[in-house]
């Protein structure tokens, strides 16, 4: 199947180039990113030493336009490099580097595309951005699926989507897999994996300023998920606006049922105050049902609380989140600062799938609660010659009260990285 896929690419690739916007319209560019991550297991000091990933990555993205004609035609790359410099324990969590002894690692992946209109097909890496399916960016080398896409924007106002997916390169390995249920904490019978990934939905927008959307994701023989929800910006004055996000997903197994019972609602809403370089936002998460909310493993959910050692997304778990982003670019152009709280309680573990020897107890039991506070600073020089150098720094202080077995502790995080960009066209 993975052959199927890099074909089509290889022949888009080899096609004759002379057509009009092949080349005037592409794009190339190469990111150096250095990334350093530290989880500080504060308090299991003995059990759980500190672990450290410290790693240098390349990132070459080439992007071609589209070809003349009424069917157009192109292609895509991306190749990546890794070079782990300094890591330890780097399997705990940490999804910088390769678990082993691997010092270097990386790959290329191609795309062939075509496009009609304002309907593009896509066939081989695909880098996917919606509510309920997401590619990674969050570490040193970007994740990547292999599959099929259709993407649509010729029906005013509808932005659509539907996507086959086989295939995953995680952001710290080399190796195309298949995609898995994330099973942290024993939540599910097992961390099963499917043959195939579908997903299809959209975006309709009301107005500029009001956006509904709707998605149905198929894990084959493990679950699906139906998600709805509704973006609205409304202006009070020149300088001021009120912000809304709130969603809904509905999770059941389906199939073989290869993960075990999945049974979970989750309603979300975030309602935030802007006032010219000042936001503040409040946001709660409610999960209700049997099971925890379920997800792709090393993946990311689609919502408005993208917490880092944290999940916040066990059984019966309710979420509550305060949160403030400044923009300094009046004084600073390039300056970004964020801190957000989040507390969340009545986690229940007792009805986790898979518990070692089949404690109930092993995790603390019932009404549990978790609780993080962030901070990330960042800044990307805006013009001169050292545009596109950017530096960030986030830093996070999560606690729970589970026992020692779980998989999420206690934790001091801190990440750092520098990205500079030379964008050759």
């Amino acid at each position: 199947m993975q052959k199927l896929f890099i074909i089509p690419a290889l022949l888009a690739v080899s096609m004759p180039i002379y057509a009009d916007g092949f080349i005037d319209d592409s794009s190339v560019s190469l990111t150096a990113r250095n990334f350093y991550m530290n989880k500080n297991f504060y308090n299991n000091t003995v059990n759980q030493p500190s672990a450290v990933s410290w790693a240098q990555g390349f990132i070459f993205d080439a992007k071609s336009g589209y070809t003349a004609g009424k069917i157009q035609f192109g292609a895509d790359m991306i190749a990546t490099l890794g070079i782990n410099i300094n890591s330890d324990n780097a399997g705990r969590g940490m999804y910088v580097v390769p678990s082993d002894d691997t010092r270097t690692w990386g790959d290329v992946a191609l795309t062939a595309k075509a496009k009609v209109s304002q309907t593009e097909l896509k066939v081989g890496a695909l880098n996917i951005m919606n509510p309920v399916f997401i590619t990674s960016p969050a570490r040193l080398l970007p994740q990547l699926f292999q599959g099929i896409s259709l993407s649509s924007k010729d029906i005013d106002n509808f932005e659509l989507s539907a996507a086959y997916v086989n295939k995953v390169n995680h952001r710290d390995s080399t190796d195309w897999e298949k995609i898995s249920l994330a099973n942290t904490n024993w939540r599910f019978k097992q961390q099963a994996t499917t043959d195939a990934v579908y997903f299809a939905g959209g975006y309709y927008k009301f107005s500029p300023q009001t956006k509904a959307h709707l998605f149905y994701l198929n894990v084959d023989n493990i679950y699906d998920q139906i998600e709805g929800g509704l973006e609205n910006t409304y202006p009070l004055t020149e300088n001021i606006n009120l912000l809304s996000d709130v969603k809904y997903y509905r999770s059941r197994d389906i199939g073989d049922a290869n993960g075990g019972n999945i049974d979970n609602d989750m309603y979300m809403a975030n309602f935030g105050f802007q006032r010219g370089a000042h936001k503040l936002s409040l946001g709660t998460i409610i999960n209700s049902g049997e099971t925890a909310f379920p997800y792709l493993y090393n993946s990311e959910v689609g919502v408005f609380l993208d917490t880092w050692p944290n999940e916040f997304w066990n059984a019966k778990e309710h979420t509550y989140s305060i949160r403030y982003d400044y923009d300094a670019k009046a004084f600073i152009p390039g300056l970004r600062f964020m801190t957000r709280y989040t507390y969340a309680n009545n986690i229940h573990t007792t009805n986790n799938q898979s518990l070692p020897g089949g404690n109930p107890y092993l995790l603390g039991g019932d009404d549990l609660h978790e609780s993080e506070l962030d901070f990330d600073l960042m800044y990307r020089v805006p013009e001169g010659k050292l545009k596109n150098l950017g530096f960030r720094i986030r830093h996070a202080i999560s606690d729970n009260n589970m026992t020692s077995s779980a998989a999420i502790k206690p934790t001091r995080e801190t990440r750092v990285n520098i990205d500079y960009t030379w964008k050759f066209k």
